[in-house]
């Protein structure tokens, strides 16, 4: 990514915005190999929710995106709180992701049916 990144500085772009969350986990390493400022976009969801006075984030991602660990840092560096869906909630997010949204479909939100959420931090 970071080679990529070069490439677009060398044809000249001003700013460089990526829009997958997972490739935010090596948005260092892109940042130290270019001189482009880069949108960090999760940073700006952050700030944003900050701004909006929230106290606790839900996350909904891929679990490669949960896994990463991003949002919930950037959270705590805010002083909120990450909520991510337990396993089986997550297995459902995956689907609609998948199954649904990047197969070009609308997603079903029956497909969530009636998961408890719990009481618990930092899971639902």
């Amino acid at each position: 990514m970071v080679s990529d990144a070069k490439r677009l500085q060398e044809a000249g772009v001003e700013i460089l915005a990526i829009p997958c969350n997972t490739a935010h986990s090596f948005l260092n390493e892109i940042q130290q190999g270019i001189e482009l400022p880069v949108i960090d976009m999760i940073q700006e969801t952050a700030m944003r929710a900050k701004e909006k006075g929230a106290r606790r984030v839900g996350i909904l991602g891929t679990t490669g995106t949960i896994s990463t660990g991003i949002y919930q840092a950037a959270c705590e560096r805010f002083d909120m709180e990450a909520v991510v869906p337990h396993e089986d909630v997550q297995a459902v997010v995956m689907s609609m992701i998948y199954d649904d949204i990047k197969a070009g479909k609308p997603a079903d939100p029956r497909k969530m049916g009636n998961h408890p959420a719990s009481d618990g931090r930092r899971s639902m």
